[in-house]
């Protein structure tokens, strides 16, 4: 399999669409990132053009600005966050906004690359002399997968250093909690790799460009229209709201008669079986809503929907959900482990329809 993937891999080098799709990658993914940059920083100055200190000159952990509008951090902290003249939260929110974005190019020109590179292996024979050669179909199949995931991985790596140029260009050091950051790449790594898979599979079962291209344009569609958001408003639609109640009102009544750092004694978590949050003020649970009143089979139907969804970080979680709680409390985690399952069950219904399929040429 490994003298497979290295002619993949030699392939690729002398292909001059190679270098079409990396030019494409770097300037589409400078543009994105653009975008929420230069609307506060500016080429060539360490800080917004504005008089404010910048989170590297607040001398503050990064997870601290993560985790500030989510749990209590320590109270020097809060002060310096909320009580000075600071830029930290624009930097965290441009950095989040670059974060929903580095899967966007990614995705597409996988969706081209796929069709045109491995189907080229079919037009021009490649594929029937491998099996020629000696390899199984399986062998040939699991190495044109490894390769693909290597191609979206190194897809991420070259967006990483985009961004890192232009971190130089304008004197920016980030606010970088790398534990988060690091998931939510690997929730773009593995979202990029079942779309990839899928469309593979496609073409390697029908052996056809054109149906791996219908497949990718569909694919992509999930990006506008997530199959999560129906199960997610259902869900919410459900829950009675409570904010009109007597025992809501006495609760904020209580906080607001507490004028001790009052707003670093929240903590607001995610509640993985009802897929809402659940917030606490020095410990006491604030409910916002009450309990879902869908039969409980109609629940789980719509938990599944959710979990199962492999767009649910990278479309809908960062709006939903801040990413700090995305991460700490598992959502990023159980969105890759279904990623890692679509790509075992899209492969290996790809292997077995490869695996029966006469190759022709």
């Amino acid at each position: 399999m490994t003298k497979i993937i290295s002619g993949l891999f030699f392939r690729l080098i002398k292909s001059m669409e190679t270098w079409l799709f990396l030019v494409l990658l770097v300037a589409a993914s400078a543009y994105l990132f653009l975008i929420p940059i230069k609307a506060d920083l500016t080429p060539g100055v360490s800080l917004p053009n504005k008089e404010e200190k910048s989170f590297i000159e607040l001398d503050i952990p990064a997870r601290d600005i993560y985790r500030m509008s989510t749990e209590p951090i320590p109270d020097d902290t809060f002060i310096k966050l909320y009580e000075t003249d600071d830029s930290a939260h624009d930097e965290y929110s441009i950095l989040c906004t670059i974060l929903t974005y580095s899967h966007i190019m990614p995705s597409i020109l996988m969706m081209g690359f796929i069709p045109l590179f491995f189907g080229k292996l079919f037009s021009d024979n490649t594929i029937k002399n491998l099996i020629s050669a000696g390899h199984s179909k399986t062998k040939i199949y699991l190495a044109s997968l490894v390769f693909t995931m290597a191609i979206c991985m190194l897809m991420l790596l070259t967006e990483a250093i985009v961004f890192a140029v232009l971190c130089v260009v304008y004197l920016w050091i980030p606010p970088i909690y790398f534990p988060a950051v690091i998931l939510k790449s690997l929730v773009d790594l593995f979202f990029i790799s079942v779309l990839s898979s899928v469309c593979l599979a496609f073409l390697f079962a029908t052996t056809k460009k054109t149906v791996a291209y219908i497949i990718g344009f569909l694919l992509l569609a999930l990006l506008i229209n997530p199959l999560s958001h129906s199960a997610i408003r259902r869900l919410q639609d459900s829950r009675p709201s409570l904010f009109d109640t007597e025992e809501y009102k006495e609760i904020w009544e209580r906080i607001k008669e507490d004028t001790d750092l009052r707003g670093n004694r929240f903590e607001d978590k995610i509640d993985l079986l009802t897929f809402d949050y659940i917030s606490f003020y020095r410990g006491e649970e604030i409910k916002h809503s009450g309990d879902s009143t869908l039969p409980a089979f109609q629940r789980a139907l719509c938990l599944t929907e959710i979990y199962l969804d492999p767009t649910l970080i990278v479309v809908d979680g960062l709006d939903y959900f801040d990413l700090y709680r995305l991460y700490r409390d598992g959502v990023m985690a159980i969105n890759i482990a279904a990623n890692m399952f679509w790509i075992i069950l899209t492969s290996a219904a790809g292997i077995i329809v490869f695996s029966k399929r006469e190759i022709h040429g």
